[in-house]
């Protein structure tokens, strides 16, 4: 079997929990690549894929369409794919040709896109809004990190009217046809059918506790001894200002000496903001911003921390919880009680809380940096790893194949030749 794989939205959205998973899936498909067997097929827009995922075939866009990988994705891919002979097309993060030629997998981190206003959304997550339903619609399956985002997909399906409304003219039934609705969205009836929970992973390095000798070495070079980690800035703006103020008010009312050190791709405006908000609570000293870090260079600040926070209203921060709880590190994370994982439950080095309320943010914070007696890293149950994840979801393609296949070429009956 041969998939192709869709990773332009690699390029589109640049950084962010999307990108991360994008990329950590590239990672897992990488080392089970078998040309011999299930092989792969990237398709991409940039170089960026390379580094990733060095061992399978890359097909970069060309043509007049490659000036905006959109309008590529759209036209273009559909016949490139099928040209190429791939049996199943995959499409990480959500985006998939509104015309696909074949039984087509896509994977939805979150539903935010669903819920966000324009006047909130960059230009990608406006461009995903308003493929989501179509897409959904097309897509043999929607793969979704967890329950939750499950739940909250089928509740807002369940929202639509049941059926189209009835279109008079021959260009509204042309649209329609075409897949162009515009804000004529009705149910997916078989959408819970075509809906596979595959829960997120965590690179196996992290698992890997680093050497004391080169901990002193990591600290020595940062300048960094004692210190709180915010490893994203993706959510609400009120997780930000959350992150801050429970960082500020638990050093200072317990005199600490702990920096907080923010992890960041791009200088977005997200990261504007926060920077903002520390120079008007006159802390801005006091926190250290880390741009455009390594993997081998996260996985050090994550380890080296005593504590991470997390706060988060998208399901997507489950990401960079895996990722503390595999290294052990104290970590602080939640928000709303239905992103909650199943991984956290008998870890006594993590804590999810169900609200946003400062005061419980700071006496869980200030818990956790100054308990006697606090559990050894590493306790706890482990997390999955992202080849599990690229395992289940090939499961997933070639379940996908085999129906496809079963429906174009069906079983013969008694006394028919085919």
């Amino acid at each position: 079997m041969l998939v192709a794989v869709n990773t332009l939205m690699l390029n589109r959205c640049g950084h962010g929990h999307v990108a991360a998973y994008i990329s950590a899936l590239l990672r897992a498909f990488n080392r089970i690549h078998d040309p011999g067997g299930d092989g792969f097929l990237l398709y991409c827009a940039g170089g960026a894929v390379g580094k990733h995922a060095p061992d399978i075939p890359r097909r970069a866009a060309s043509g007049p369409l490659a000036v905006d990988a959109r309008l590529w994705e759209r036209f273009r891919l559909p016949d490139q794919v099928f040209c190429d002979r791939a049996d199943v097309l995959l499409c990480p993060g959500g985006a998939m040709p509104r015309l696909s030629l074949l039984p087509t997998v896509v994977s939805l981190p979150d539903v935010i896109p669903l819920a966000t206003a324009d006047s909130d959304a960059p230009g990608w997550i406006k461009a995903l809004k308003r493929r989501l339903p179509a897409t959904m619609a097309r897509a043999k399956r929607v793969v979704v990190p967890n329950r939750a985002v499950r739940d909250e997909l089928l509740g807002w399906n369940e929202s639509l009217p049941a059926g189209p409304p009835r279109t008079r003219t021959f260009a509204g039934r042309l649209r329609e046809r075409l897949g162009f609705s515009g804000d004529g969205l009705w149910r997916i009836g078989d959408l819970a059918a075509r809906t596979a929970v595959i829960p997120w992973g965590v690179e196996d390095d992290f698992y890997n506790p680093v050497p004391d000798d080169e901990m002193h070495s990591f600290k020595k070079a940062t300048g960094l001894d004692r210190y709180v980690l915010l490893p994203s800035l993706e959510g609400h703006d009120r997780c930000l200002v959350l992150a801050l103020k429970t960082w500020f008010t638990v050093i200072a009312r317990h005199r600490l000496s702990h920096k907080l050190v923010v992890l960041a791709a791009a200088p977005d405006r997200r990261l504007r903001l926060f920077g903002a908000e520390a120079a008007g609570m006159g802390v801005a000293d006091g926190v250290g911003v880390v741009m455009g870090a390594s993997p081998s260079l996260i996985r050090r600040y994550y380890q080296a921390a005593d504590l991470v926070l997390i706060p988060s209203d998208r399901p997507t921060c489950n990401l960079s919880l895996a990722r503390a709880v595999a290294c052990g590190t104290p970590t602080l994370a939640g928000g709303i009680a239905r992103y909650r994982p199943d991984f956290l439950a008998g870890n006594a080095n993590a804590e999810w809380l169900s609200d946003f309320a400062l005061r419980t943010w700071q006496e869980a914070a200030a818990r956790l940096l100054t308990r006697p007696g606090a559990p050894p890293r590493g306790s706890g149950p482990k997390v999955r790893t992202w080849d599990r994840h690229g395992e289940e979801l090939m499961a997933t393609l070639r379940e996908v194949h085999r129906e496809d296949k079963d429906r174009a070429f069906p079983a013969a009956g008694p006394g028919e030749m085919f």
